[in-house]
């Protein structure tokens, strides 16, 4: 059957006529109006040319499992609600409301053929751009983490606490106990299959471990050992770290690379781990000049290396 007259677009992965997209004005929270209007894009759009920021968005990707965005499921059949993107001036989406949904989409690698989004090409504000993705937020909460993310710039920038909580619209209580789960490792968190299972005793058990973890001098090696599980399995493998004998400290190893007339001259080399250094003693200003000629020259072909 043919749709008569200008009534739609034909999806070609359907063959549905879809209506035409109307515009919808907004008001923001500093009573700018901004005009959205709704835009299919393909998997390949989605893919590159719209992008989350944590600063706005306040979703960690990073920490988007598999696991974590099982729930999505329905998003195979139908995708019941658009997200929510502002363009911006090089043609590129920022997603405010719905980056779990994008990366569920994404995670299925073009499976799912097209992706929903209301678009305005409004200059919105940061300030306004946090308030509606706050506002419209249609997935679970953020967990105690993000929220932690979030309140620590705001702490650091000398925001009261009360303050911090009105601008994230939750608790003083809940700003608090943010707040602690940052002194945890996020290479941690990233262990978790599915952060969002943590509760809040699990997160105290993490702040507490994470400072017996600080006192280690085996703390990297713990946690690049630790395997992905859930909620149980990780912490059981923390727990058994840190309740471990301590090894014992790696001592220094010395070198002397040179034998001088002079008793009073040296050359030593000190290594301890990754942590290497030289000692000279009684150098002329000349060898001096001429070492550390050599070590600057050496040290330059090191910048910009990754560790």
């Amino acid at each position: 059957m043919r749709a008569g007259g200008n009534k739609g677009k034909v999806d070609t992965s359907t063959g549905i006529v879809r209506p035409k997209a109307k515009l919808q004005e907004w008001t923001l929270k500093s009573g700018m109006k901004a005009a959205f209007v709704e835009e299919t894009l393909s998997f390949d759009d989605l893919k590159n040319k719209t992008f989350v920021r944590f600063e706005t968005n306040g979703r960690d990707q990073e920490l988007l499992t598999a696991d974590a965005l099982a729930r999505l499921s329905s998003l195979d059949r139908q995708q019941y609600l658009p997200a929510i993107g502002v363009k911006q001036k090089d043609g590129k989406i920022e997603i405010l409301d719905g980056s779990s949904r994008r990366a569920y989409v994404l995670l299925k690698e073009g499976q799912i053929k097209s992706f929903r989004v209301m678009v305005t090409t409004a200059d919105i504000s940061v300030a306004d751009a946090k308030a509606l993705a706050k506002e419209i937020q249609t997935a679970r909460e953020h967990c105690l983490y993000e929220i932690g993310q979030q309140a620590l710039p705001m702490k650091e920038q000398g925001m009261k606490q009360a303050d911090i909580a009105e601008a994230l619209g939750c608790s003083q209580s809940r700003v608090s106990k943010a707040l602690k789960t940052t002194s945890v490792d996020k290479a941690i968190y990233k262990c978790f299959a599915d952060i969002n299972e943590l509760a809040a005793s699990d997160y105290d058990a993490l702040v507490k471990m994470a400072a017996e973890l600080d006192q280690r001098n085996d703390k990297e090696a713990i946690i690049e050992g630790l395997e992905t599980g859930d909620v149980a399995t990780v912490i059981g493998q923390l727990k058994a770290a840190v309740t471990a004998p301590k090894p014992k400290a790696e001592k220094a190893v010395v070198e002397h690379l040179a034998s001088f007339a002079n008793t009073n001259k040296s050359a030593r080399r000190r290594t301890k781990g990754r942590n290497l250094s030289f000692e000279f003693s009684y150098l002329t200003k000349a060898e001096a000049a001429e070492l550390n000629k050599i070590i600057e020259s050496a040290v330059a072909q090191f910048e910009g290396q990754k560790p």
